[in-house]
């Protein structure tokens, strides 16, 4: 963000709460006053309605000229490392906006649409492979959406024991409590969970089959250690993929299949509506039965 005649001014109208912000407040650990990196709003000089990708890359480093810019050494980050959409007006780069024909509510699952996008590029899963998905938010719900496009139907395991879809528009396999034995064994499993536990990975090594692939979208905490039975890993080359966010290209992609499926999405996620008030305010209303995505208007 060096190049100021590169920002524009963004009038934040809707920022979206997800698992990476929960932590940070459940841990109390905020690098910035104000959280919020999945955003809409409108771009003032123009008058237009922006979506904002939150990854600020330097476009110099090792990784940014492999066009690695999700692992950019020098990444800054909107609501992680520099000040977030709460805070109701920023300065973004003109790189990192993306422009809307409207401010319908879908563009607010660009960016979590966008991670479980990079994620499956990097795998090279087919309508055969048996897959399990470890989690019950939004990313897993954009996972199972993604999947069944590709006519790929998957289990699930949760604290649960069934899937939030009250319009039956999410075609699933099985679903298990979390506190149930799980028999089968998957080529791909999805561990969406993250915080501070390894009952998960747990679930996920004991369920993925022989040279079969864990693929981690969960946000664990900086610093943790978890105490994983490690030896079933070599024994049975499975292997672990971790998800960083995403690049560009993918939240290009993440609108462009929000444009072609015009509403579709909101039937899976379902959305609740706040004013910001307090941040334990916005943990309590986030973590609400029925609530996938809590979202803060800011207008």
């Amino acid at each position: 963000m060096n190049n100021k005649q590169d920002l524009i001014s963004i009038l934040v109208e809707k920022v979206g709460i997800c698992g990476s912000d929960k932590q940070k407040i459940l841990q109390n650990k905020m690098n910035v006053q104000f959280l919020g990196h999945e955003i809409i709003g409108i771009d003032t000089s123009l008058k237009k309605y922006v979506a904002v990708n939150p990854n600020i890359h330097c476009g110099r480093c090792y990784y940014c000229k492999r066009k690695e810019f999700n692992l950019c050494s020098n990444i800054k980050a909107i609501g992680n490392n520099i000040e977030g959409g709460l805070k109701g007006n920023l300065q973004v780069p003109l790189d990192n906006v993306l422009y809307l024909e409207n401010n319908n509510i879908k563009y607010i699952l660009l960016d979590p649409l966008a991670v479980v996008i990079h994620g499956l590029e990097l795998i090279n899963i087919t309508e055969n492979d048996r897959v399990l998905i470890i989690g019950s938010g939004t990313l897993a719900k954009l996972l199972i959406w993604m999947l069944n496009k590709r006519n790929i139907i998957p289990s699930l395991v949760n604290r649960h024991g069934y899937i939030k879809d009250s319009k039956g528009k999410l075609k699933i396999n099985k679903v298990y409590h979390n506190t149930q034995s799980i028999k089968e064994k998957f080529q791909y499993t999805f561990e969406m969970v993250g915080y501070e536990q390894v009952n998960s990975l747990e679930t996920a090594i004991l369920c993925t089959h022989k040279k079969g692939n864990i693929i981690c979208f969960g946000v664990f905490p900086k610093g943790y250690y978890a105490p994983v039975e490690l030896r079933s890993l070599f024994e049975n080359e499975i292997k672990i993929q971790g998800v960083r966010s995403f690049v560009p290209d993918d939240f290009e992609k993440a609108k462009r299949i929000l444009d072609d499926t015009n509403d579709e999405v909101l039937d899976v996620i379902n959305i609740k509506y706040t004013k910001f008030k307090s941040y334990n305010q916005l943990f309590r209303e986030s973590n609400l039965e029925n609530v996938d995505k809590l979202i803060v208007d800011l207008i």
